[in-house]
């Protein structure tokens, strides 16, 4: 499976909607006079001409209420100066950018289709390039983490993938695994659409993928959150807050995981003295007790991020910052009327831990119940990002580690983890492991 974790350009993505979006002022429609400079060379069309629903941005005012992106090469024209470019959208000309890139705002849902040429300062315009289209992405729609997720899955190029099998591998199987890793508070419905065939020249461009299969669909607005395209032969990566390509139905779950912003769970071995890049070993999805690296549940940091430790209204997440003696229920357990238990607590661990242009990150110490018949799994402790960083258009990865101990993911009874924080030193030890309850010594000097 091509990992689809924070990266950047075409491989999985990492964000939030905050992020700015380029948007560029333009002159007015009007071409300048041929001086016939130049006349007889010959020209070409611009070059990677690309759409895409872009991203929005929260600093526009009056704020955006929808967005397509256009993107194309820069130009030089042979022997004289660019001026602008002539943005044409469905045939007609639209705008002329002095940069080469442009927000459209058309209103949310609107399938559009542009083609890019370059005018020189003596007016002479280069030939069009082909086209591209896009559907203007609603910046005004926050979908949801908790309760109904609305999904649309996208059959492409995939004649052979039933829509019934489809169907069953996300409203069935994955939806269960986001059922029971969520306590109950989400779940996904949705629809199954295609097969479509892909344009040629845009295999593998998520943004124009989905964008064409919804036009198919007739798919415009806000009917589904998310949507999940099978079978393109792009492998399995996913597009934050977008979508996602999904080369095996399996991991259905773990890509709509990453568009959801959930990271791979991955385990580091790291030094007692120092828990930070340099100290830790890192193993890709090395998880075994959560479904974005492993197994069908989902560890404290990604139940935090996905808002699902906060069930009928009370906190299951103790922040802890102070020496003392804590309890923990069991994560992997939802919590009964009135407990006041938390199932995880939360370090902060400071800026002398992390690179100061990062977000602080964490220690979540969580307590997984002991099954009948399995071993017992004892406290499991997550070093976290509380953010996504490093988006430069997909998902980048950031640090999201289950933290091993001499090989062992479990912290069993008298196992003490210490890490510094600002001028002090945070120690975790665990005390006792029970069926239903852990409990940890924290000591901070």
């Amino acid at each position: 499976m091509r990992r689809s974790c924070f990266c950047a350009g075409r491989s999985a993505s990492t964000v939030a909607r905050t992020s700015l979006a380029l948007v560029i002022t333009f002159s007015t429609l009007a071409l300048v006079p041929d001086s016939g400079a130049g006349a007889g060379t010959a020209l070409e069309a611009p070059e990677n001409l690309q759409s895409g629903p872009g991203v929005c941005s929260s600093s526009t005012v009056p704020p955006m209420a929808s967005r397509i992106g256009v993107y194309w090469s820069p130009y030089t024209f042979p022997g004289a100066a660019l001026h602008h470019y002539n943005l044409y959208r469905d045939g007609a000309l639209f705008a002329q950018p002095r940069a080469n890139s442009y927000a459209d705002t058309p209103p949310p849902g609107e399938y559009h289709s542009y083609t890019v040429s370059a005018v020189d300062v003596a007016g002479r315009e280069s030939p069009r390039t082909g086209h591209t289209s896009a559907i203007a992405f609603d910046c005004t729609h926050t979908p949801a983490r908790v309760g109904e997720l609305r999904v649309a899955v996208l059959l492409v190029n995939r004649p052979g993938t039933s829509k019934d099998a489809a169907a069953d591998a996300v409203f069935g199987h994955a939806s269960d695994v986001y059922r029971e890793a969520s306590w109950g508070q989400t779940w996904l419905t949705g629809d199954v659409f295609g097969p479509y065939p892909v344009k040629p020249g845009r295999k593998c461009d998520m943004s124009a993928v989905i964008s064409d299969a919804r036009q198919a669909a007739g798919i415009t607005h806000n009917e589904y959150d998310h949507f999940l395209v099978f079978g393109a032969g792009c492998g399995s990566w996913a597009y934050l807050g977008l979508g996602a390509f999904v080369g095996n139905p399996t991991v259905a779950a773990h890509e709509l995981g990453h568009v959801l912003g959930m990271l791979h769970a991955r385990s580091s071995s790291c030094s007692v003295a120092a828990l930070n890049d340099r100290s830790c070993t890192t193993t890709g999805n090395g998880s075994r007790f959560d479904f974005m690296g492993g197994t069908r549940e989902l560890n404290a940091p990604h139940k935090d991020r996905l808002g699902w430790l906060n069930m009928g209204g009370r906190s299951q997440l103790l922040d802890v910052s102070q020496s003392g003696t804590y309890e923990i229920a069991p994560l992997n357990v939802a919590p009964k009327p009135g407990e006041t238990t938390p199932h995880a607590l939360r370090f902060v661990t400071g800026p002398t831990t992390v690179p100061s242009y990062r977000q602080p990150q964490n220690v979540y110490v969580e307590f997984r119940q002991v099954k009948p018949g399995q071993p017992p799994q004892g406290v499991l402790m997550t070093h976290s990002a509380p953010t996504v960083y490093g988006y430069h258009g997909q998902l980048s990865e950031g640090r999201n580690h289950f933290l091993t101990r001499n090989g062992s993911y479990s912290f069993k009874p008298g196992s003490r983890l210490p890490f510094p924080r600002d001028d002090q030193t945070v120690t975790i030890e665990v005390q006792s492991v029970t069926s239903d309850r852990a409990v940890v010594q924290v000591t901070v000097t």
